[in-house]
């Protein structure tokens, strides 16, 4: 039985691992600057619901995912798996969130004034 010569069977190995996600880390399990610097993956900001003010909080990261990954361009609303509502400006959010279709799209950002702070 003819074998391969040694060099040509590492390339193959190493393509083999490439193409198929092999030993690289998933983007869901990667932090900001890890993410930012993974030629396969992209960031997932959102902005978070302040329950007490009732307001959004400035764009923040949220997670990392595929930068393959096909997001759709509408608003979505998800929850973290720490109870935390999140709107997002497109369909994507961080995997192992639940997505929960409220329109948080309507309430105010946490910078601007409440409608009522000058009703007093």
């Amino acid at each position: 039985m003819e074998t391969m010569p040694r060099p040509v069977a590492a390339v193959l190995w190493i393509l083999a691992l490439s193409t198929t996600g092999g030993c690289a880390p998933r983007c869901h399990e990667l932090g900001v600057s890890e993410c930012e610097d993974a030629d396969d993956c992209e960031s997932i900001s959102g902005r978070p619901l302040i329950e007490a003010g009732g307001c959004l909080d400035e764009h923040r990261f949220a997670g990392c995912q595929p930068a393959d990954r096909d997001c759709g361009d509408a608003f979505t609303t998800a929850t973290a798996p720490d109870g935390t509502h999140w709107l997002f400006s497109s369909t994507c959010h961080p995997d192992g969130w639940s997505e929960t279709g409220s329109s948080l799209d309507e309430t105010r950002l946490c910078s601007e004034p409440a409608a009522d702070a000058g009703a007093r």
